[in-house]
């Protein structure tokens, strides 16, 4: 089962299936994970 939560919700352990919005809106594509 898929859900959106926020960042703040996040823990350790859980697996990201997608991120919403624009992927250049976020600094993983120059930092990485």
């Amino acid at each position: 089962m898929l859900k959106q939560i926020s960042v703040h919700q996040l823990q350790l352990g859980m697996h990201l299936k997608a991120f919403c919005g624009s992927w250049m809106d976020h600094p993983f594509w120059r930092t990485g994970f």
